[in-house]
């Protein structure tokens, strides 16, 4: 997520091959609104870049639960092939200090 000055939200993400390796990085400006909607958004349309492109949809990962829950998620169902697929939630991991002494 960037905010710009005027408090606008851009969100965007990476689409990569089966080994991880990246293949495509998006952004688009969302507007203003819920980060839950921005990053849902975000993941829609990364969906529909895939499907535009004729790339095979595996796994789908999303750091939000609350993408999940969203009236985008019954569009970005739409997308994902039912039996070839796997919804993943990548739990976000804190900062954490360590004692350098």
């Amino acid at each position: 997520m960037v905010r710009s000055r005027n408090n606008i939200f851009h969100e965007g993400g990476i689409l990569s091959d089966d080994i991880g390796n990246p293949l495509i990085a998006y952004s688009k400006c969302y507007g203003y609104g819920t980060k839950t909607r921005r990053e849902a958004l975000a993941l829609l349309d990364g969906l529909k870049i895939c499907q535009d492109l004729g790339l095979p949809i595996d796994i789908v990962e999303a750091d939000s639960t609350l993408v999940w829950n969203t009236w985008i998620m019954s569009r970005i169902q739409e997308l994902i092939p039912s039996r070839n697929s796997e919804d993943e939630h990548k739990a976000k991991m804190k900062n954490t200090k360590k004692n350098c002494s």
